[in-house]
């Protein structure tokens, strides 16, 4: 009984966490990696 309790506590702080981060992160990171000018676009001048 106590076992099966720490389970559920342990997967509800794993789904609020997760949910947590969702809300607070806009885009994915591969998206914000796109959407970023890199240093050596930047240095050489194309954009």
């Amino acid at each position: 009984m106590i076992y099966s309790n720490m389970t559920n506590i342990k997967q509800d702080m794993i789904l609020s966490s997760c949910f947590n981060y969702h809300i607070i992160s806009w885009f994915p990171a591969a998206q914000i990696r796109f959407l970023a000018k890199s240093d050596l676009q930047t240095a050489a001048g194309l954009f």
